[in-house]
């Protein structure tokens, strides 16, 4: 497998389905980057640097602030390409995103729930309001001058949860003969990753089961 794009930027809201193309990304080559806490907060008071910092570093990037800030990273990085992650419905969205925000794991990202939604915690009530952010963020990616439509690639993990979509989303036409990083596949790819080692620091944390199934944060390169 070869990258033959020099970066992505995954653009999609969270829980929009980026962790399964991630890893199914970091396949082709690519050293992958998500959710940095640190980054977020300095982005959302108008410094970059640790954000773009990260950019460099990494070949792919998903998830806060990357999403967020894309048309700030389009204009610094313009060989970027950008893979925006979406649900079939904003219903669809907001049922894995209402639990989310309510979940005890979850409460390291309130500053950013507060930053989108006014709030740390969603409820039924919020529905119509939390949509409207939403699709909102989803126009924003799609009108954004910094990011013209050749740059721009689409991909929804409720309907395209095998290879042949992601790889062509991404400029692929091969892709590995393993199954596809899709939750539904969770045996059979930690089978494939401890086997093979395919997944570099991830592999460690896949022996622990009470461990959630996409590992940490970063993985490949260093």
């Amino acid at each position: 497998m070869y990258k033959n794009i020099k970066k992505i930027i995954m653009t999609g809201f969270c829980q929009t389905g980026q962790i399964s193309p991630a890893v199914a990304i970091h396949s082709y080559g690519y050293n992958c980057h998500g959710f940095d806490r640190a980054a977020m907060r300095d982005a959302i008071d108008g410094d970059y640097d640790k954000m773009f910092y990260l950019v460099d570093k990494f070949d792919c990037l998903r998830d806060w602030p990357f999403n967020i800030f894309a048309p700030e990273i389009a204009a610094e990085f313009p060989e970027a390409m950008f893979l925006h992650t979406y649900r079939i419905t904003p219903d669809k969205w907001f049922d894995a995103m209402m639990p989310y925000t309510n979940h005890e794991s979850s409460e390291g990202f309130g500053f950013i729930f507060e930053y989108w939604f006014g709030k740390r915690h969603l409820c039924e009530d919020d529905r119509a309001d939390a949509i409207a952010v939403y699709e909102s963020h989803n126009n924003m990616i799609q009108d954004d001058d910094e990011i013209p439509s050749k740059r721009l690639r689409y991909y929804c993990i409720d309907l395209s949860n095998h290879w042949e979509p992601l790889a062509s989303a991404i400029g692929q036409k091969t892709w590995p003969d393993f199954p596809f990083p899709a939750p539904e596949n969770r045996p059979a790819w930690v089978y494939y990753t401890q086997a093979k080692s395919v997944i570099g620091g991830w592999t460690t944390m896949q022996e622990d089961p009470a461990l959630p199934w996409w590992g940490n944060n970063s993985f490949g390169g260093d």
